[in-house]
């Protein structure tokens, strides 16, 4: 079938005028709709697409995770500024915990006879949780709370002075870890490193 579309391509040709292939002594090649299959050239160009598509797909789920870590720990970090800003503006301790997972924010009443930590019962001060999949790891001066059970529920403590003891929260998810830490003045600031690079 192919021959014959061929053949009857070159009887429409003008005879007079030379067909390029036959000016150069070639003979003509067959049509490419007749030939079936791939070649290796248009195989390996399909590979090499497909191999420059994934090499750019994956860093960009990798930094997925990371971006994931870093909004959660921008927003931890409001919630501490919230906390130490509302001891110093509102002239009371308010204290910050990390328990099962979530934050909660605490205040102290100064003028109560036994002053005890109270949950802030206000809608924007409800318990927040963690992110999916996100731990987090809180230290108080220096000592882990897991390392000493009575410290579990310690909180991260602002005074109306704007100060706190110094303290350490890590945010991990997969191998990216974002350290928030709080010094003696009520500076906070992040830091983040990735597991594999330390």
């Amino acid at each position: 079938m192919c021959s014959e579309k061929m053949t009857a391509i070159l009887s429409t040709l003008n005879a007079e005028t030379p067909h390029p292939y036959w000016a150069l002594g070639h003979s003509v090649k067959r049509n490419r709709a007749c030939t079936q299959g791939f070649t290796l050239l248009e195989i390996m160009i399909v590979i090499v697409i497909i191999g420059v598509s994934l090499a750019l797909a994956i860093p960009s789920l990798r930094s997925d995770e990371s971006e994931t870590l870093r909004q959660e720990s921008a927003r931890v970090m409001a919630l501490l500024e919230s906390a130490r800003d509302d001891a110093v503006f509102g002239g009371r301790a308010v204290a910050v915990r990390l328990r099962a997972g979530q934050f909660e924010t605490l205040r102290r009443d100064p003028h109560a006879v036994n002053p005890t930590w109270q949950l802030v019962s206000a809608t924007s001060s409800t318990p927040r949780p963690l992110a999916a999949n996100i731990l987090g790891e809180l230290q108080i001066g220096g000592a882990r709370a897991e390392d000493k059970p009575d410290q579990q529920d310690t909180p991260v403590v602002f005074l109306p002075a704007g100060i706190a003891a110094p303290f350490e929260l890590t945010l991990s998810l997969a191998t990216h870890r974002r350290t928030i830490r709080g010094d003696a003045l009520g500076n906070i600031s992040v830091k983040a490193f990735d597991v594999a690079s330390r």
